[in-house]
């Protein structure tokens, strides 16, 4: 448990300025919050608007999108809601890689990835912003996430 801690403490402590010690604990509070419970609709949106993830919305769609309402294999054996694959230029919360998709070991640590691929920079068009990111795998990716008229 301790080393686990240790090793939890680093890869948080990791996606920040040690300037930053205030985001440090967020994450690491949001993460205990969350770790043992279910992963729901209630709890992944209360998440993505805790973790300050832009474009809350959004996400949240793209959660129930890319994991089948949370039921897919991805999502129920990698903790992975958004099929986000291991990440090999920025920090990750990922633990390795299976079925060709990053592995977490918790759901919410899914999100708080999640977080730490979106940045802090403002983003204005998150449409846009997906296509040019890269994360947009076919033509209908952003009109399914659009709200419905």
């Amino acid at each position: 448990m301790k080393k686990t801690l240790i090793i939890l403490s680093f890869i948080v402590s990791s996606h920040c300025d040690a300037k930053d010690l205030k985001t440090d604990w967020q994450f690491f509070s949001i993460r205990n919050y969350f770790m043992n419970k279910p992963c729901s609709s209630e709890n992944v949106r209360l998440a993505i608007d805790l973790a300050g993830i832009q474009h809350a919305e959004i996400v949240f769609k793209q959660a129930i999108l890319e994991s089948g309402h949370f039921r897919s294999h991805i999502a129920r054996h990698n903790n992975n809601l958004f099929g986000m694959k291991l990440a090999r230029r920025r920090t990750t919360l990922a633990v390795g890689v299976s079925s060709g998709h990053a592995v977490f070991l918790f759901w919410i640590d899914s999100v708080l990835d999640y977080k730490i691929w979106q940045g802090d920079k403002a983003i204005v068009d998150y449409y846009d912003y997906l296509t040019q990111r890269g994360y947009n795998p076919c033509k209908t990716y952003s009109k399914r996430l659009m709200p419905r008229k």
